[in-house]
């Protein structure tokens, strides 16, 4: 089935793909992007030269100064030398600089995303109440924590048939018999 109007899936919202993600793909992505960058700036290094005390064309030791230029360690042993190495090293130092801000902001979003940890009952009971059909099921905070003023709010999805024969589906929001409770526990 075509979706109209929809975008390409390909990188169309990373930030939300990284923060929904688990943490071993945030650790992977850093790892990899921190791997690429480096090398493309040992890269630049090679072609531009002027790294003292690196051996002429060597990709380590281009990549290791890169890695020190990212980092801002700068142990001193290799340092820019030239027109052309200094300008690689400030666009590398700026853009480590804003790789480094948009890491921070992704790990703290992760960090302090709220997570639900709500059971259900394994088994939903539909029996006569007041002399109505109506579902009966049980749900409990997970947590050891309180929650206060917990709402609930129970939706059907049920797919319809119009009278031209059209399928859709419709939402139909369930009366509780207890919306809100004023703590919710395990």
């Amino acid at each position: 089935m075509e979706v109209l109007g929809k975008r390409p899936a390909a990188l169309v919202d990373i930030y939300y793909y990284l923060v929904a993600g688990s943490w071993w793909r945030l650790l992977a992505t850093f790892g990899l992007a921190y791997l690429l960058f480096n090398g493309l700036f040992a890269l630049g290094f090679v072609w531009v030269g002027g790294v003292e005390n690196a051996r002429p064309g060597s990709f380590r030791d281009a990549f290791f100064f890169s890695v020190q230029t990212f980092a801002t360690i700068g142990y001193g042993a290799m340092y820019a030398k030239g027109t052309n190495a200094n300008l690689l090293v400030t666009v590398e130092a700026l853009m480590a600089l804003l790789t480094q801000a948009l890491a921070t902001g992704l790990v703290f979003a992760k960090f302090s995303r709220p997570r639900a940890r709500v059971l259900f009952s394994r088994v939903a009971v539909i029996s006569e109440r007041n002399g109505q059909l109506t579902l009966m099921f049980r749900v409990a905070n997970e947590r050891t924590n309180h929650v206060v003023e917990a709402q609930m709010r129970v939706a059907l999805l049920r797919e319809e048939r119009t009278r031209e024969g059209e399928r859709l589906r419709r939402i139909i929001d369930l009366p509780l018999v207890r919306e809100r409770s004023p703590m919710f526990i395990l």
